[in-house]
């Protein structure tokens, strides 16, 4: 175990090796101090030299732009006194040549309205005189016409009266052959071939602008045992139209016809593309039955007025649609 001398001995040895290491280390922070000073001081002097060559070259570039900006508004300065003194030479120029252009057009105006009034005065003269010479040709003309108008007035009047009676005869004549060709009809049972099919191409045609490519007469289909006859159909190329013709029509039959409708589509598949119209036809129709149909949306076909066959409710039904 050490003694009490040796371990002195080492403290002490211990504390001077402590202040020799501080010692140098001191040293050294002030020579590395006294570096970054030294440092320093050379970036303040390069910074303070570059911040005097940069005061000077603003300088110089301040004292170039005053010379150009005086340079400038000395060149515009005399640009806007050259341009004044041409644009007051050019309005003076342009006030004399319209001055003299203003005299000249006076003049000319002046001697054309004098030339005028004399060639004016003369044409009223010369007018004057073949006016009067033209009413005495056309008071002679006229009494001439007036006579003659006297002598045909008789004869067209007569011609008229007759032709009147002429047409009023031929109107009643038509409607009552209408209406006898229509008891005939339905006496017959020819309503169909005497009657509605000569109409339906043109009916379609105006109504639907349908340009029909078929129309047949009691076309008959069967499926089966079931069967189901169509008096007339009609078709184009977008539309089919079913026909159902009766001799004495009443409020079931549109019932009954709404109902077969929706057998149409099942014995004509061919059809099933095309827009079902459907048209009940007769050669007239009471107005209750009428009004039911446009109520049901079945258009009604027969004669309108006794002078030709028509489809009677198309207005209700499209307004209803």
């Amino acid at each position: 175990m050490p003694t009490c001398e040796e371990r002195v001995d080492t403290l002490e040895s211990i504390w001077a090796q402590s202040i020799l290491n501080n010692d140098e280390a001191r040293i050294r922070s002030e020579r590395e101090l006294s570096a970054f000073k030294e440092q320093m001081k050379a970036i303040n002097e390069k910074a303070d030299k570059d911040r005097q060559r940069h005061d000077e070259e603003m300088k110089a570039i301040n004292e170039k732009a005053d010379k150009d900006r005086q340079r400038h508004d000395e060149a515009m300065k005399a640009y806007f006194e050259k341009a004044d003194k041409e644009r007051q030479a050019f309005t003076e120029k342009s006030d004399k040549e319209i001055q003299a252009f203003t005299e000249k057009s006076d003049k000319e105006r002046q001697a054309f309205i004098e030339k005028s009034d004399m060639e004016i005065q003369a044409f009223k003269e010369l007018s004057m005189a073949k006016i009067q010479e033209s009413r005495e040709d056309m008071r002679i003309f006229n009494e001439n016409m007036q006579a003659a108008f006297k002598r045909s007035d008789k004869a067209m009047q007569e011609f008229r009266d007759k032709m009147d009676n002429y047409k009023k005869e031929q109107e009643k004549e038509h409607k009552e052959m209408n209406k006898q060709w229509g008891g005939l009809a339905r006496k017959m049972g020819t309503i169909v071939e005497d009657l509605i099919a000569p109409a339906i191409r043109p009916a379609i045609k105006q109504y639907f602008n349908c340009d029909a490519i078929f129309v047949g007469e009691r076309i008959l289909k069967r499926l089966g045992s079931d069967s189901f006859e169509v008096d007339l159909l009609a078709y184009c190329e977008d539309m089919v139209f079913y026909v159902e013709v009766r001799s004495t029509p009443q409020a079931r039959h549109v019932d009954e016809i709404n109902e077969n409708t929706g057998l149409f589509y099942k014995y004509f598949p061919e059809y099933k593309d095309k827009k079902l119209i459907k048209i009940f036809a007769s050669i007239v129709f009471p107005e209750n039955v009428l009004r039911y149909a446009s109520k049901k949306g079945l258009y009604f076909m027969a004669f309108r007025e006794w002078e030709y066959v028509d489809i009677l409710n198309f207005e209700e039904i499209e307004k209803a649609s």
